[in-house]
């Protein structure tokens, strides 16, 4: 299934906009500098990775997966932005998809330019991947391939050094219980044709078994360097699970695995025979010595990227049991040890059901690790906040990218590739109660003016507000309505045609919306070329506003 939309608040097209016979000169964004919808009803959870690729060939695009949720059972979605023409398509991969947002789509692009993707359920018995039919397009897919093993979060890296042909493919994820007291153990498959046929999985990991919690669950995140490595952050079991468990390092590079001082821990082959277990593996966080010294707390990996020098770096979240008190932590290596620095405790969990362990969460900046991302609250709300550090972590400089927000800015994510002044990142915004539902989100994106960031010189505000948009009622465009909420939950938009009939209801949509400053455009809505009349419930007040659409 394809859908072709125009996003908000983006460059502007040659649309003229009148009322009552004068016309009016619109002002808007300059482009790079707008916060946007990228789906409705779009969410993701944050161990499959990639989640966003930004790529440039023929076209300037970002590419964004996640499990599209404006229906139960949902489907797993791909959703493309092009930088030239702000046109967004989206296409669902696969319909009658569950409901639950470990349901995710993983993305990657193909050195032809080809998109793959990723995807199964939660504790699937399969994992599927399907291929663009063209390059740079997501609108129309190869036949979806199947493979029987079970599985939960599958990721992708590629590594050009290796394969038959060189470009050999990884894909990493949470197998099936091979044993009593055996939740899931990390494994991989891999091909060496571009994603048509799969070697036989490989479990590279055991965590051993517990008769505790429902069995040993490790989860894993991993990082490559795109040519002949990648590192792998394994935490020891899943966070429910008592007791707290320790989060472990390794890295693979040319047939082996390796401790981070160089040391092997074993071949692929011996490997394959016997999983290297953790007992073989580096500690990077202990429950018992944790870097804060509050002893019983549980740590999850967000995100691990490569530095210039191509170490590693993780973003890392410490809670208490009860959930509250999540502290982010910015781990990173220096070639012979790990420096870990505390960024802030961001408050309870975004989860108000029973997953207390899920915090806003925090992601790097894979082209620079001196940046962060970060989900905190800020007077009671999830709000998002940009963190730039000069001296690798030691200090810092913030700046709040979302404020005033009537719902969670949550789980936020930089596209892999991205070069700056563009996307620089996505993330969910709604409500959200547990992984299973009720939520419902939206994926939003936020284009920065990279020059202003980088020298701290300004702080980032959210949307029109560069621009000074009227305080109340609505804002003439050169392609759309800008307009400001006081209270998003009871807001209305409605917009009527000359002769009174209804011709869009937009108020679900607006009752998704942050409170401020909002917009939307004529061709996203379906306006053509004509007089209209929108009327403006903001939560407190009524306006309304005529316009002529005229290209």
């Amino acid at each position: 299934m394809v859908r072709n939309v125009k996003p908000l608040m983006l460059a502007a097209l040659a649309v003229a906009i009148f009322c009552a016979g004068s016309a009016q000169s619109a002002e808007y964004p300059k482009t790079g500098a707008s916060c946007s919808t990228l789906a409705t009803q779009g969410i993701w959870t944050w161990y499959q990775d990639s989640r966003a690729v930004y790529y440039k060939g023929t076209h300037e695009k970002t590419y964004v997966g996640y499990f599209g949720s404006s229906s139960n059972p949902g489907v797993a979605a791909i959703a493309s932005y092009d930088h030239a023409t702000g046109e967004i398509d989206t296409f669902y991969l696969k319909t009658n998809w569950g409901f639950d947002d470990h349901n995710t789509t993983t993305v990657h692009v193909l050195p032809n330019g080809h998109i793959i993707t990723f995807y199964s359920e939660h504790n699937g018995g399969a994992w599927f991947t399907r291929t663009s039919t063209n390059p740079e397009d997501i609108t129309s897919w190869g036949p979806e391939l199947k493979v029987n093993v079970g599985c939960t979060y599958p990721n992708v890296c590629q590594l050009s050094a290796e394969g038959a042909n060189g470009n050999r493919l990884y894909v990493f994820f949470r197998g099936p219980s091979t044993q009593t007291g055996d939740y899931g153990m990390p494994y991989y498959q891999t091909s060496d044709d571009g994603g048509a046929t799969w070697s036989a999985a490989v479990r590279y990991f055991f965590g051993g078994t517990s008769t505790v919690g429902g069995g040993i669950r490790p989860y894993c995140k991993y990082v490559s360097n795109g040519k002949d490595k990648f590192y792998m952050l394994i935490e020891g079991d899943n966070r429910n699970n008592p007791p707290p468990k320790p989060t472990y390092f390794m890295y693979y590079y040319n047939g082996g695995f390796y401790k981070m001082n160089g040391t092997l821990i074993a071949t692929v082959a011996q490997d394959k025979a016997a999983p290297v277990t953790t007992g073989q593996l580096d500690t990077v966080y202990d429950p018992a010595n944790p870097p804060d010294g509050l002893k019983g707390t549980i740590g999850t990996g967000w995100d691990i990227a490569l530095d210039s020098a191509g170490y590693p770096v993780f973003v890392y979240d410490i809670y208490d049991p009860s959930g509250a008190n999540h502290r982010y932590y910015y781990y990173r290596w220096d070639g012979t040890k790990w420096n870990h620095y505390f960024l802030i405790n961001s408050g309870g969990p975004m989860s108000e059901g029973t997953e207390m362990g899920f915090g806003g969460g925090l992601a790097l900046d894979h082209a620079n690790v001196n940046v962060v991302y970060l989900s905190t609250h800020v007077n009671g709300v999830f709000e998002l906040e940009r963190w730039l550090t000069a001296d690798k972590g030691k200090t810092w400089r913030t700046w709040q990218i979302t404020s005033g927000s009537a719902a969670k800015n949550c789980r936020p994510i930089v596209p892999r590739n991205t070069p700056g002044n563009k996307i620089d990142v996505v993330w969910n915004y709604g409500t959200y109660i547990t992984w299973g539902g009720p939520f419902s989100m939206d994926v939003k994106m936020y284009t920065f003016d990279s020059t202003k960031i980088a020298s701290g010189a300004t702080s980032v505000k959210t949307g029109f507000e560069r621009r000074a948009a009227k305080s109340t009622g609505f804002n003439l465009l050169a392609d759309g309505l800008s307009f400001t909420l006081a209270a998003s939950p009871s807001s209305t938009l409605k917009i009527y045609n000359v002769q009174g009939r209804i011709v869009s209801d937009l108020t679900a949509g607006v009752r998704r919306m942050q409170a401020g400053v909002n917009s939307v455009r004529y061709k996203w809505v379906g306006l053509t070329c004509g007089a209209y009349v929108a009327t403006l419930f903001d939560g407190a007040n009524y306006y309304s506003q005529c316009f002529v659409v005229q290209k």
